[in-house]
């Protein structure tokens, strides 16, 4: 019997960008989800037949490249505790664009879809967080995961740009 391959441990250094948005909590949560769409999901066994398929379908529903497949509403967990912050914190991407990083390192599912929040407190600004995408997957030190990732930051930073949200200099420089 063969001994097991000790784990790996990968330190990487990820750029968390905040964006303090210009409208309302409510307003911009409508707008950022009409841009990124919830995926129908009953809609994917009749899109699962071929992988042109799903790429076709997938560019479809997803205006700017992304879509959401989960969103948690931090509010009713957190008010017990005190806390008036509306907040809401999603999973958004598009798998026909992480099956790119998958076929090279199926761990890379640890961070696709990417994690999005909206939040806002009473009577404050309404802020947008993000990882950027490249530094987030830089750490699996592989070329076409990098390049993908670079891609990510380029669509996140086209979709910021769309909701008239900050733009980071790190996403448009990538």
């Amino acid at each position: 019997m063969s001994m097991p391959a000790p784990p790996t441990v990968s330190t990487y250094r990820v750029n968390r960008l905040t964006m303090t948005i210009a409208e309302g909590y409510e307003e911009f949560r409508q707008r950022y989800e009409q841009a990124v769409p919830e995926i129908p999901r009953s809609e994917m066994p009749a899109h699962s037949g071929s992988w042109a398929d799903t790429v076709g379908w997938m560019d479809s529903i997803a205006p700017h490249g992304f879509v959401f497949y989960f969103r948690i509403e931090t509010d009713s967990a957190m008010r017990p505790a005190g806390h008036t912050v509306r907040g809401t914190q999603y999973l958004m991407g598009n798998h026909t664009i992480a099956e790119k990083m998958f076929r090279h390192e199926p761990g890379i599912l640890l961070h696709a879809p990417l994690r999005t929040f909206l939040w806002a407190p009473d009577g404050g600004p309404t802020k947008l967080a993000i990882d950027q995408p490249s530094t987030v997957f830089a750490g699996y030190g592989h070329p076409e995961i990098d390049h993908i990732g670079r891609i990510l930051d380029r669509k996140v930073a086209a979709l910021l740009d769309f909701l008239g949200a900050p733009v980071p200099d790190e996403l448009r420089l990538s």
